[in-house]
């Protein structure tokens, strides 16, 4: 007797620009402790949004929802106009095809080296065979700068090679939205800088819609499409960087104080680094910056 079948999971087509990840009033709880308040946010095809918080504000929580790792306690969460709180773990499973995560300090497996790094989802969620593999592998270490270290061990690597290397793991099954947690964190400014420059280039390189969970905000001023301010387990405040240092919320104002950046030099930054330009892409930036 052939077990229950599951539909396949249809996420509709979003045109670069449409709203691609929506949450609609989510919440979660802990038991008796409330994380996420009645959080609001559209993220759209295409774009580089960044979520900032302190430490403590639910970034963590809202990044597991947003990743279908967890389900929120209340709330929709829209991914291709698909609800995915409402889905089983067969038909998650599906949905979390559809998305890359890049973890904080890159959580590659040291045993392996960097091609079987990057081949390892596809060896576990595809048939392809072994000649299909290796070619779709080589490809995205090739776009990333890579293709020198394919028989090298994490431990080989410096700190931006491994950035780059869980990037290419991310981009492997060519997810349409990727999530990052806390890329620069704990990063010399150099790096950080980077690493900035490689999730411009992967947005333009492949379109993907990028939102980044993030305690940065001179990488948030310097990257982002939106922001939204998360503040207690809500948002607080969301736009552009030049809406939001322009205007009148106190939230924004005091999160911009504490964090003692520059904000309109970092906006110029915005515009003179990351508009397109004919000249060299972000990674050969970033490669010459690292010394890569």
């Amino acid at each position: 007797m052939r077990g229950h079948q599951h539909k396949e999971i249809q996420l509709q087509a979003v045109e670069p620009g449409q709203a691609h990840v929506e949450v609609r009033g989510v919440e979660k709880s802990f038991g008796g402790a409330q994380v996420l308040r009645d959080v609001n946010a559209t993220f759209l095809r295409g774009q580089i949004a960044v979520v900032i918080g302190a430490s403590g504000t639910g970034k963590t929580t809202l990044l597991k929802i947003l990743a279908a790792l967890d389900k929120p306690t209340r709330g929709a969460v829209l991914i291709g106009g698909v609800d995915i709180a409402q889905l089983d773990e067969a038909d998650l499973n599906q949905v979390r095809r559809h998305i890359g995560m890049v973890f904080q300090y890159s959580a590659l497996l040291d045993s392996m080296t960097v091609f079987d790094n990057v081949a390892f989802p596809l060896r576990e969620h595809t048939r392809a065979s072994s000649a299909e593999l290796r070619e779709r592998v080589d490809a995205k270490l090739e776009v990333l700068g890579l293709r020198d270290a394919t028989n090298k061990y994490p431990a080989e690597l410096s700190g931006g090679m491994c950035k780059r290397v869980a990037l290419a793991r991310a981009l492997i099954l060519e997810p349409e939205i990727l999530l990052y947690d806390e890329p620069t964190s704990g990063l010399d400014p150099l790096m950080a800088r980077t690493v900035d420059h490689l999730i411009v280039d992967t947005r333009d390189r492949f379109g993907v819609t990028s939102i980044v969970i993030s305690h940065d905000m001179a990488a948030a001023l310097r990257i982002a499409d939106r922001v939204h301010l998360l503040e207690r387990g809500s948002i607080v405040a969301s736009g552009t960087p030049r809406e939001l240092l322009e205007g009148e919320s106190d939230h924004v104002r005091e999160f911009f104080d504490s964090s003692g950046v520059d904000a309109r030099r970092l906006l110029l930054e915005h515009a003179a680094s990351y508009a397109p330009s004919g000249g060299d892409s972000p990674a050969d930036r970033a490669r010459a910056q690292s010394g890569q």
